[in-house]
């Protein structure tokens, strides 16, 4: 999930969880409190529509060659558990942001900053599907 959409999923989420009791309301209820459960009702069906239309704007795959800008290791603590996670940042020449990732110790330690990768990924989930140096990318394609 990217960062920009957060604040929808969030609200969906409030939303969709408020949905049996507004549709129980506003088959049993009157007046105003039977208004404002039809308006919850409507507000998720919007919503949904808006994140459905958002997440069919973006497409589940691309690919593109770039170089490894950096590495870098972070850490999440909670409760008595840490889990680290090794990420690599990815430009691709086209963007005004680098491609960050989450990867594995391999390519963490393979793709050190500097190296020219060909990379594969999904942009609905800014997942890291495949990455290759591109030389050897170039190998691939004539063979």
């Amino acid at each position: 999930m990217q960062a920009g959409g957060t604040g929808l999923w969030a609200l969906a989420l409030l939303l969709f969880a408020l949905l049996p009791v507004s549709v129980a309301t506003a088959l049993l209820a009157r007046g105003e409190l039977r208004a404002a459960a039809f308006g919850v009702i409507a507000g998720a069906a919007v919503l949904s529509a808006c994140l459905l239309a958002r997440n069919a704007a973006i497409p589940s795959f691309a690919e593109f060659d770039g170089q490894v800008v950096e590495a870098w290791i972070e850490t999440d603590s909670e409760d008595n558990s840490t889990t680290t996670y090794l990420c690599l940042a990815i430009d691709d020449g086209a963007r005004d942001r680098a491609w960050a990732f989450a990867v594995t110790a391999e390519q963490y330690r393979r793709f050190t900053p500097g190296t020219l990768v060909h990379a594969q990924v999904n942009p609905r989930t800014n997942r890291l599907r495949h990455i290759i140096p591109l030389l050897e990318a170039r190998d691939w394609r004539s063979a």
